[in-house]
């Protein structure tokens, strides 16, 4: 026998994959999550870069889908929503590494049940204990202390129960990076025109330079899974997670041109704080070798607040003799005022059962039902935005039915679509969505691979940025969710997606996938409406058409990447390039 190394450890399982008659879904599956973030701490968030069609805005952990906005997807773990899934002021992601398994990403065209969402869903499963030894491990790094801890053992009657709990945190109170701090300290300055508005100063000669900064960092991640195999027909597994972000910049700033009719001190603070918990227990059961079922409950809390405030020198009564001074006076007058900020609160209870059953060697039916109740609220209570306070629910019953046909050896049709019942509006939605692969094992290029799909998607819970107005604001936007109130209309994209798989050789593999986003309905935030004076205190709104406008938009885009595994280097090295194009038209109040 001749020897010869295997590459075991892929770092993408691609949508289309050169097995006949089936492959996976409309999704590509990501295991190595050792990709570096901006604060040079491992961020298994960022692994997906390497999917093509996927990109992060520019030092932060906002991700893109194909041509779509940062909340035209949805980040689930092991099945259920995690909302502002980032830590540290969306610097890095929110899941410690370790306790991760693979992440799964949907892009265009994906099936019925992945779900409801304009651009695609990332789906993060947690690991489980695979040794039956107990095992702890501890890994420390600049930023972060990791731990993680496994259990497995068999429990009478042939059970076997796996549990696996992890942690991060971050350890800024005992060591600050210097690196991450002087980022912090470039990054929280005044900006002039933000303090001209503010001030009602129209002098351009103010000049404000920075002398003490203090930076507020503390965020962890607890992860839990648990499985419970009854026996070989019966499944149980239990998720849990719980993720804890504070950000919080003091500044004290000081006018260096004497000259300029504006404050000689200026302080300002700048803070984020926000709390995910998500849960979700499954059963999993082979009623029959037809018949499979799943049966889950699940649910999601999200709470944020942001907070800024700001004085200077002018609003005191004495002059301060030094800096220090300056800063301990302004500092209490801030905390002193009254209380402004904006709040958002989400919380998500969905019952789901799924059944997949082969009908005939030519038909496997998947269909599923599936109910949510959401409880939301909304504010904002800042001196430049109009006051704004939501309190709603919502009730959505959904289904969804897909039958995976097989047209022959070498092609598969799948068709399918989403029904979702809105009862409070007595709305109802549909979402049909097609899909067609054919796979050729002997050609004249070698293997190949087709498919194309497409569909209506639409998306019942969006995602707001709201500019920060703080002159010193770390983060650039304060994002929040709302629920669908049924006062605006609900946004909807059209997919139209086509993959191509080509293995000339058993090294060599060659993809090129391409796309077209239609998106007749975008929700915006209507900021003319949003900058309006009240005309008394009590005036707020108090539903999302007074502060929402509708609009349109299209994306397209392809890709194409050439993968080689060299034998005698033990190496795979792959070259890929990508473009995408977009365009929002203008935006119309509702």
């Amino acid at each position: 026998m001749e020897a010869r190394p295997v590459f075991i450890e892929p770092l993408i399982v691609s949508t289309i994959q050169p097995r006949l008659p089936y492959y996976s879904r409309e999704e590509e599956q990501i295991t190595d999550l050792s990709a570096v973030s901006n604060t040079g701490s491992t961020d298994a968030i960022r692994s997906i870069h390497s999917v093509m069609g996927t990109n992060f805005s520019l030092s932060v952990a906002d991700l893109h889908i194909q041509g779509g906005s940062s909340g035209d997807h949805q980040v689930l773990l092991d099945g259920t929503p995690v909302y502002n899934p980032v830590s540290l002021g969306r610097l890095t992601g929110a899941f410690s590494p370790y306790a991760l398994k693979k992440i799964t990403v949907h892009k265009a065209g994906f099936g019925v049940e992945a779900g409801s969402q304009l651009s695609g869903i990332i789906d993060i499963s947690q690991d489980l204990a695979v040794a039956s030894d107990p095992s702890l491990t501890l890994q420390a790094d600049p930023l972060n202390l990791n731990a993680r801890a496994n259990v497995a053992s068999e429990l009478p009657g042939g059970a076997e129960l796996k549990t696996m709990v992890a942690a991060r945190g971050n350890i800024w109170q005992w060591y600050r990076k210097p690196s991450l701090q002087s980022t912090l300290q470039q990054w929280d300055r005044l900006d002039p025109l933000l303090i001209e508005n503010l001030l009602e100063n129209s002098s351009v000669a103010s000049n404000f330079r920075a002398l003490s900064h203090h930076s507020d960092i503390n965020f962890y991640d607890l992860h839990l899974r648990s499985q419970l195999k009854h026996n070989e027909l019966h499944t149980t597994e239990l998720s849990l997670y719980q993720g804890k972000n504070y950000l919080q910049t003091k500044l004290l700033s000081h006018n260096d041109n004497q000259e300029s009719n504006v404050p000689d001190f200026m302080y300002t603070q700048d803070g984020y704080d926000w709390l995910n918990t998500v849960g979700s227990l499954r059963h999993d059961w082979l009623i029959s070798p037809r018949l499979n079922a799943s049966f889950r409950a699940s649910f999601s809390r999200h709470r944020s607040v942001h907070h800024f405030a700001m004085a200077n020198s002018d609003q005191l009564t004495s002059s301060p003799e030094s800096i220090e001074e300056a800063g301990r006076e302004l500092e209490n007058l801030v905390i002193s005022q009254a209380h402004t900020g904006d709040r958002n609160k989400l919380s998500e209870t969905t019952f789901k059962t799924q059944f997949d059953y082969s009908l005939h060697r030519h038909h496997a039916l998947s269909f599923g039902l599936e109910t949510s109740f959401t409880n939301y609220s909304f504010s904002l209570s800042d001196p430049f935005y109009y006051s704004t306070a939501i309190d709603n629910r919502l009730l959505l019953i959904d289904g969804f039915i897909e039958d995976n046909i097989s047209l022959g050896y070498y092609t598969k049709l799948v068709a399918g679509s989403r029904f979702t019942f809105a009862p409070e509006s007595q709305s109802f939605f549909a979402e049909p969505r097609l899909s067609f692969q054919f796979d050729r094992p002997q050609t004249g290029i070698g293997y190949l691979a087709g498919k194309i799909s497409g569909g209506l998607y639409r998306q019942f819970i969006n995602q707001f940025d709201l500019t920060s107005v703080g002159p010193s604001a770390i983060v650039p936007s304060n994002r929040f969710w709302l629920p669908s109130d049924f006062s605006t209309a609900i946004p909807k994209a059209y997919h139209f997606a086509s993959e191509l798989l080509v293995e000339p050789s058993e090294h060599t593999t060659l993809r090129w996938e391409g796309y077209y986003k239609w998106q007749p309905t975008t929700l915006n935030l209507d900021y003319h409406a949003l900058l309006n004076n009240p005309q008394s205190a009590s005036d707020q709104y108090s539903s999302q058409q007074d502060f929402v406008t509708s609009g349109k938009s299209y994306s397209y885009g392809s890709g194409l990447s050439i993968s080689r595994f060299i034998e005698s280097w033990e190496m795979e090295a792959m070259i890929s390039y990508q473009i995408s194009t977009g365009q929002t038209a203008d935006s119309k109040s509702l």
